[in-house]
C-alpha cells in the first residue's frame, strides 16, 4: 500500500509534506490500513494537483474564492462519506476473497487428490494382481507378452515389462531404448522390488525414450498352491513405466482439471482476467502468478500430475529441488497430514496460498496459489469504488463551479465597472432591471459615476483661458517626440490625436544597441491639468528608464523595467497623491538578440501581438495604474516578438470613438482590422494609416471626446 513520506524542515523543526511518490497496491491481503493509507494517499495526490497542499504549506488552504471554498466543503463532506464506507467495504471483500481462495483450493487440492489416490490405489493393485499371475510368476515370455499386449489397449499410456531378478528384460511393450542390465540393476526401485518390497521412482532416461514414472513390484515363483511361494526371494520384478507428459490422461486427471476449471469460472465472484486457475505456476521460467498441484514424495521427488511445463523439476534430485525455487512448497508438502492444512509460503519476496494433504505413505499433494492475482478481484472492486467516487466528486465540482459562475457574474460585472471609473471613464453605465440588491448596487455604481463626471466638470469649467491652452498646447507638443528612432531591426510609427487644443495620452521610444523601449500612456481626464500631469509622467519614465539601461548589466531587463515604473509611481502618489491625477501605461523593451518583447501593462488598454494574418494574442494587464497607490507592485511579462510579427499599443480614445449614432467602435473594431493584417506584407505606418481610416470611418462626422494615441513597432 502507498505510505506517506514525513520530513522535518530545518528552518521550522517539523512540517507535513503531500506525498511525493505513487506505489502500485501490491499487496495481497487488505488491511483496514492499509486501505486507509491508500485513501489518504489519493485525496493527498489530489488536492496536490489542485493547488492546496505543498512544500512549507498547510494541507488544506483556505481558498481565496467563493467558488473553491465550495468546492473544498463538498470535498471534504463527501469525502468523510466515502473513507468509512471503503475502509468497511475493503475489509469485508478481503475476508471474504480470502475464503473463498480457501475454498476453492480445497476443492483443487480435494478432487485432485481423489483421483490421485484412486488411480495410485488401481496402479499398485494392478501389479500386485499381475503378480500372482501363474505364468508371469513362471517368467514365461510368450504368455506373459500376450497378457501384456491386451493389457496394452486398456493402458495405452502405460509400458508394462517383466525384469528376472538378475536385471534382464524378459518382456515388454513400448521399448525404445535397449533395455542395459547395468542401468537397471543400478535404480533404487529394481533393487527395493528385487528384495521384496514394492517401490517407484521417476527417471529421466526410460527405455520408452522419454522421461517417465515407474511402478514395482516383485514377482515370486510358484509354490504348490496359487498363492505360495517357491522361495523367500523374489524369481523377478514387474514394472509399469508412464510418461511423465502421460501421466495426466493415465490417471484421467485431465477430466478432474476440465471439471475443476469449469466449477471454478461458475463462482461468478472469481471470474477475472489473469486469474491463477488460467495459467499454472512456473518459478524456474519466471512465470510467479497463477496456480499449480504437485505430488511430493517422502524421499522428496516432485510430479506435477496436472501439467506439463514443470516436468524438468520431476526430473531432479531432491537436493537440487530443495535448493531451488520450489523448495519451500516441497518442505510443505511433505509436513502434510491426512487432515490437510492451511499455510502461507513466501518465496523471493511473493507470497502463496497453498492447501497439502497426505495421499498415501509414500506421497502428499499440495495445491498453491500465488497471493497476488488470487487478490486481484478486491484490488479491481476497490480501485472501481475508488473512481465512481472521484467521478461523483468531479461532478459535482462541475456543478458548483457553473452555478458559482453564473452568481459571481454580476459581481464581475460590477468590479468591472468600478475599475473604469476609477480609470476616468465616468460614462460607463450598467444596464440592469434587476429589482434585488444586485439591481440596487448597479444603480448605486451608475450614480457615483455620474456624480464623478459633475464634480470634475465643475472644477474644470473655468481652470484654463485661451492663453493658457495655447501655452500649454506649445509646452505638450515640445513632449511629444518629433521623430521616432530608426534602426535596422525595428520598424516604429506612432500618432497622436488630442481631442482637444491640449491631450493627455503621450508616446516615446527610446533605441539603445540592444533593447528598443517603446511607451504609450494616457493621463485621467483631458484638458490642462492633465497635460502638465502627461509631462510629468513622461519625464519621469523616460530618465528612470535612461538611468536604468545603464545599470542592466547588473540587475537584468526585467528588474530596470519594474525599478522605472515602481519609482515614478511611488513618487507620483506620494507627491501628488491629493491631486487625484493617475495614468495608465504600458512599457515595452524589445531585445533584439533574443526576439524577446518584456513588457508592464498598468492599468493600460492591452496591447495585441499580429503573430500572423488570422491570429492575434492579447498581453495581460500586470499591475494598476501609476499614481494611485503608493508602494504599488508591478510585475514583469516576456512574450516571443519574432521578426515579420508586429505589436499593436493604443490608448481607449480608439475603442471608445463612437459613431453619430452614439455606438462605440470597441476593440472588436480593432481586432477586426489586426485580423484582416498580414505583418509580413505591411509596414507599422501603412498599418497605422489603416487603422486611422477605419476608426474615422466609423466616427463620421461625430465629435471627438477623447484622445486618440496609437504605436505601432514591427519586427523586420
Amino acid at each position: 500500500m502507498p505510505q506517506t513520506k514525513e520530513g522535518k524542515n530545518p528552518e521550522k523543526g517539523k512540517s507535513h509534506k503531500c506525498m511525493s511518490s505513487e506505489e502500485p497496491l501490491d499487496r495481497a491481503e487488505l488491511t483496514g490500513k492499509e486501505i486507509w493509507d491508500y485513501f489518504i494517499h489519493k485525496t493527498k495526490k489530489i488536492s496536490e494537483r489542485i493547488g492546496i497542499c505543498g512544500d512549507n504549506k498547510r494541507l488544506f488552504q483556505r481558498p481565496k474564492s467563493l467558488r473553491g471554498q465550495l468546492v473544498v466543503s463538498i470535498w471534504i463532506g463527501l469525502a468523510a462519506v466515502f473513507i468509512p464506507i471503503n475502509i468497511v467495504n475493503g475489509i469485508r471483500d478481503a475476508d471474504t476473497r480470502t475464503r473463498e481462495i480457501q475454498k476453492e483450493l480445497i476443492q483443487q487440492n480435494t478432487l485432485t487428490y481423489f483421483g490421485i489416490s484412486n488411480w495410485r490405489r488401481s496402479t499398485r493393485n494392478l501389479l500386485q494382481l499381475l503378480a500372482f499371475v501363474p505364468q508371469i510368476r513362471r517368467l514365461e515370455q510368450e504368455e506373459t507378452q500376450e497378457i501384456f499386449d491386451r493389457l496394452s489397449l486398456l493402458y495405452p499410456y502405460r509400458s508394462w515389462r517383466l525384469w528376472n531378478r538378475d536385471g534382464d528384460l524378459l518382456v515388454g511393450t513400448n521399448i525404445v531404448e535397449p533395455a542395459y542390465r547395468q542401468r537397471v540393476i543400478s535404480r533404487p526401485y529394481f533393487l527395493k522390488s528385487r528384495e521384496g518390497i514394492p517401490s517407484n521412482g521417476i527417471y529421466k532416461n526410460c527405455i520408452m525414450g522419454k522421461s517417465c514414472f515407474i511402478e514395482s513390484v516383485p514377482v515370486y515363483g510358484p509354490g504348490i498352491s496359487p498363492v505360495s511361494t517357491s522361495s523367500s526371494k523374489p524369481v523377478g520384478v514387474l514394472t509399469i513405466a508412464i510418461g511423465l507428459d502421460d501421466l495426466a490422461k493415465d490417471s484421467r486427471l485431465s477430466i478432474i482439471e476440465k471439471q475443476i476449471g469449469t466449477m471454478m469460472y461458475n463462482n461468478k465472484k472469481s471470474i477475472m482476467d489473469g486469474s491463477p486457475w488460467k495459467t499454472p505456476l512456473s518459478l524456474q521460467n519466471k512465470d510467479f502468478t497463477g496456480m499449480e498441484v504437485l505430488m511430493v514424495s517422502e524421499n522428496g521427488e516432485v510430479l506435477f500430475p496436472m501439467t506439463k511445463i514443470n516436468e524438468e523439476i520431476s526430473l531432479q534430485k531432491p537436493e537440487e529441488i530443495m535448493a531451488g525455487p520450489w523448495g519451500a512448497m516441497v518442505k510443505i508438502a511433505m509436513k502434510a497430514n491426512s487432515n490437510g492444512n492451511f499455510e502461507d509460503i513466501t518465496i523471493g519476496g511473493r507470497e502463496y496460498d497453498s492447501f497439502s494433504r497426505k495421499i498415501d505413505n509414500g506421497w502428499n499433494i499440495l495445491a498453491v496459489s500465488d497471493k497476488e492475482s488470487g487478490y486481484a478481484s478486491v484490488r479491481g472492486k476497490f480501485v472501481e469504488g475508488l473512481i465512481i467516487q472521484l467521478v461523483t466528486l468531479l461532478s459535482a465540482t462541475i456543478v458548483v463551479a457553473l452555478v458559482c459562475s453564473k452568481s459571481a457574474k454580476p459581481i464581475r460585472l460590477a468590479s468591472t465597472t468600478i475599475k473604469r471609473i476609477s480609470l476616468g471613464d465616468f460614462e460607463v453605465k450598467i444596464q440592469t432591471n434587476r429589482k434585488d440588491e444586485i439591481g440596487e448596487l448597479f444603480s448605486d455604481i451608475n450614480q457615483t459615476g455620474v456624480n464623478l463626471r459633475k464634480l470634475l466638470i465643475s472644477q474644470l469649467e473655468h481652470a484654463a483661458t485661451d492663453q493658457q491652452i495655447n501655452t500649454a498646447t506649445k509646452i505638450q507638443q515640445s513632449f511629444v517626440i518629433q521623430e521616432l528612432p530608426k534602426n535596422e531591426y525595428v520598424d516604429l510609427a506612432a500618432d497622436f490625436d488630442p481631442a482637444y487644443e491640449i491631450g493627455a495620452d503621450w508616446y516615446d521610444a527610446i533605441s539603445t544597441d540592444a533593447i528598443t523601449y517603446v511607451v504609450i500612456a494616457d493621463v485621467c481626464d483631458k484638458g490642462i491639468a492633465s497635460a502638465l500631469f502627461m509631462s510629468v509622467f513622461r519625464s519621469l519614465i523616460r530618465y528612470s528608464l535612461l538611468d536604468e539601461d545603464n545599470e542592466l548589466e547588473v540587475q537584468g531587463l526585467e528588474t530596470s523595467l519594474e525599478d522605472s515604473v515602481t519609482q515614478v509611481n511611488d513618487y507620483m502618489a506620494s507627491n501628488h497623491g491629493e491631486s487625484s491625477m493617475f495614468a495608465t501605461l504600458f512599457l515595452g523593451a524589445y531585445v533584439k538578440e533574443e526576439n524577446k518583447l518584456s513588457y508592464i501593462c498598468a492599468g493600460h488598454e492591452t496591447p495585441i501581438i499580429i503573430r500572423k494574418k488570422g491570429m492575434l494574442e492579447s498581453l495581460e494587464t500586470t499591475g494598476p495604474a501609476i499614481g494611485i497607490f503608493a508602494e504599488a507592485k508591478y510585475s514583469v511579462k516576456t512574450v516571443n516578438l519574432e521578426p515579420g510579427q508586429i505589436l499593436f499599443t493604443y490608448t481607449d480614445g480608439l475603442v471608445d470613438s463612437r459613431s453619430p449614432s452614439n455606438i462605440s467602435w470597441g476593440l472588436e473594431g480593432v481586432k477586426g482590422v489586426l485580423s484582416n493584417t498580414d505583418p509580413t506584407e505591411i509596414s507599422a505606418k501603412s498599418l497605422l494609416d489603416e487603422m486611422s481610416l477605419k476608426v474615422n470611418q466609423h466616427r463620421g462626422d461625430a465629435e471627438q471626446f477623447d484622445d486618440l494615441t496609437m504605436l505601432v513597432l514591427k519586427v523586420k
